[in-house]
């Protein structure tokens, strides 16, 4: 089994504790990656999901829509920025990523590299 590792992101090191941090599931199957974000709230024109070198970074902004005149009495929830940073593993195709957001969960879909995908080797 090949793990990702999850990696902090030095930009954010002093950021409001509590701002964000999304939690994460990453699973693997014989031909793929998949990893399941929540981000509940959040648009899918609020998030950005990009590879840079050998990392997969996710982030967005969780916006809270209420009006001048309201005035909070009680706000347990989290908004603001956030970013997830993944280094991914040497056999992630990084040309192939899918991802959706659905139900508050940005659902991303990694392919395996061909070579690193199991194969029967014939006897002659």
């Amino acid at each position: 089994m090949i793990r990702f590792n999850l990696m902090p992101n030095p930009a954010l090191a002093n950021r409001n504790p509590r701002a964000p941090q999304p939690r994460v599931d990453v699973f693997e199957n014989d031909t793929e990656f998949n990893l399941k974000i929540e981000i509940p709230g959040a648009l899918k024109d609020d998030v950005k999901i990009w590879v840079e070198n050998d990392l997969l970074i996710v982030s967005g902004e969780k916006k809270r829509n209420i009006s001048e005149d309201d005035q909070a009495i009680i706000s347990e929830r989290n908004f603001g920025r956030f970013q997830r940073s993944f280094r991914l593993p040497d056999n992630a195709d990084r040309n192939n990523i899918e991802a959706e957001l659905q139900n508050g969960v940005l659902v991303i879909v990694l392919k395996k590299s061909a070579e690193s995908k199991p194969k029967d080797i014939s006897i002659k």
